[in-house]
């Protein structure tokens, strides 16, 4: 999602890919190795910076999460359905303010609620 959200050419640098996704660059690596030899993303050279890369969705990989939305789209109307309109907004703004919240401490909570 984190390079969806991105925009065209749907790319990030590791640096950013690992803040983004609160992993370590040897996490991020084994993630990006795992997704290239499925054809999901592409390292290439960073225009920007000639001794850099980025990391970029290939077509299929777009294909995917693609998919993965429609697939959440479905499972969330399925879930929140039985909710009136206005219980709906109620549900979205706690979600909003409790994301805010975890943005806002993005790197300095680890999953389990363990401090680092």
């Amino acid at each position: 999602m984190l390079l969806r959200r991105r925009g065209e050419p749907h790319a990030l640098s590791p640096t950013e890919l690992s803040r983004g996704l609160m992993l370590s660059s040897g996490g991020l690596s084994k993630l990006v190795e795992r997704l290239e030899a499925r054809g999901l993303v592409v390292r290439t050279p960073d225009q920007n910076d000639g001794r850099g890369v980025v990391v970029a969705l290939t077509p299929a990989g777009r294909e995917l999460q693609e998919a993965a939305i429609e697939a959440h789209v479905v499972n969330e109307t399925e879930l929140l359905g039985p909710l009136s309109a206005g219980a709906r907004d109620e549900v979205n703004r706690v979600l909003r303010t409790l994301l805010v919240a975890f943005e806002g401490n993005a790197g300095r909570m680890r999953p389990g609620g363990v401090r680092a």
